[in-house]
């Protein structure tokens, strides 16, 4: 008798070559449960739905004009369609479309001011890769593209900056979506005024909008609280500072692509210059501002 107790005739076809009898079974490593499968795929879903670009672009305009939409608002418009429902009804069949659309976007959005994503360290690396972004383009732009398929990559003259690490960031899901390049990973970018929790308040915008299109959605927002800003000037640095960032990414899609319009490109810098004086800020007044300090405690949801 087989001393594995095993009455099975000891045949090829039985056990085929490179099997192995076992008294025990085999342990294998456990992974997800179905529930945790299951909600990871109904999450996936709705940030898809989310990321809708008729959500993020005003359907009444003729140019495919962006917009930024609250937390609240987006949960609005989200919970008049059947299939987002559907899902989140099954994802949290206890919680409302906002606070589901709340969980989802908590970790999926990056602030697009730099001050609301890094600390200090964080700040003072991508200050280091600013400039050497700015180098290489006016390399590229004083260059003829054989030069630049000859050089083949950075300008060796300008040290590479240091990496970044989870702890230059504000949020680690920021780092998980920026890494150690700060590399534009995520779904969505946002415009707060402060290191918090996310309320619903907060304005949200689509991450697959170019650089030209987030500077409009930040001069829009401009115009709207254009009366609230000339009450307390300061309340506008945040969204000066994110606009200040991306303006050099407009010039750098020109250059990249010449058939845009330069003619809008220069109005957007125009238009910068227009709300600081506006303001009575200075350019250094947006480069040194800094949000105060994260408050502790959940944000309220009344906002």
């Amino acid at each position: 008798m087989d001393p594995t107790g095993s009455t099975a005739p000891h045949h090829p076809e039985v056990f085929p070559a490179g099997w192995t009898r076992r008294r025990h079974p085999i342990h294998r490593e456990a992974g997800p449960d179905w529930d945790t499968t299951v909600r990871g795929i109904l999450r996936e879903r709705m940030l898809d739905l989310c990321e809708a670009p008729r959500l993020w672009f005003d359907a009444a305009a003729e140019d495919r004009h962006p917009v930024a939409r609250s937390v609240r608002k987006l949960s609005e418009l989200l919970g008049a369609e059947e299939e987002f429902t559907a899902l989140a009804a099954l994802y949290a069949p206890e919680e409302s479309i906002l606070d589901v659309l709340l969980e989802l976007l908590a970790d999926e959005q990056v602030p697009q001011a730099a001050p609301l994503r890094y600390k200090p360290s964080g700040l003072n690396k991508r200050r280091r890769w600013e400039e050497l972004w700015e180098a290489q383009r006016h390399t590229d732009s004083s260059s003829t593209t054989e030069d630049r398929r000859e050089r083949g990559g950075l300008d060796e003259a300008v040290p590479v900056p240091p990496r970044f690490t989870s702890a230059d960031f504000f949020k680690s899901s920021y780092w998980k979506q920026r890494g150690k390049f700060d590399i534009p990973n995520e779904r969505f970018t946002s415009f707060p005024s402060s290191v918090a929790p996310l309320p619903p308040s907060t304005l949200i915008g689509w991450a697959g909008w170019d650089a030209r299109a987030r500077a409009q959605v930040v001069l829009d927002l401009l115009e709207a609280d254009a009366h609230a800003h000339a009450q307390r000037p300061e309340s506008a640095l945040p969204l000066l500072r994110a606009l200040a960032e991306v303006l050099p990414w407009v010039r750098a899609g020109h250059a990249l692509d010449p058939a845009s319009p330069l003619d809008d490109d220069e109005a957007l810098s125009h238009a910068y210059e227009h709300h600081i004086t506006r303001l009575g800020l200075s350019t250094e007044d947006v480069s040194s501002w800094r949000p105060p300090a994260p408050k502790r405690g959940r944000p309220r949801k009344d906002g």
